[in-house]
């Protein structure tokens, strides 16, 4: 069975929000190994939660961004 253009276009943005995270993230950590480990670990900043069990909604995928904007600018 053939993927409907749609389901091509929501795996396409899922791969950008991921890459853009990506990228901020290890901006923002010096590398994406420290990164990485920041993703692992539960933050109080989103109730206790891994910034990664967010990633599966665009909403996870701001919430956490907004985080590395805010740890960015010191705002934490």
């Amino acid at each position: 069975m053939e993927p409907t253009v749609s389901s091509h276009r929501r795996v396409v943005n899922r791969h950008l929000l991921i890459y853009e995270l990506y990228r901020h993230g290890e901006s923002v950590f010096d590398g994406v190994a420290n990164f990485r480990t920041w993703l692992e670990r539960p933050n109080a900043a989103l109730n206790a939660r891994r910034p990664l069990d967010l990633l599966n909604s665009t909403q996870g995928f701001k919430d956490v961004d907004d985080l590395l904007t805010r740890i960015e600018f010191g705002v934490y």
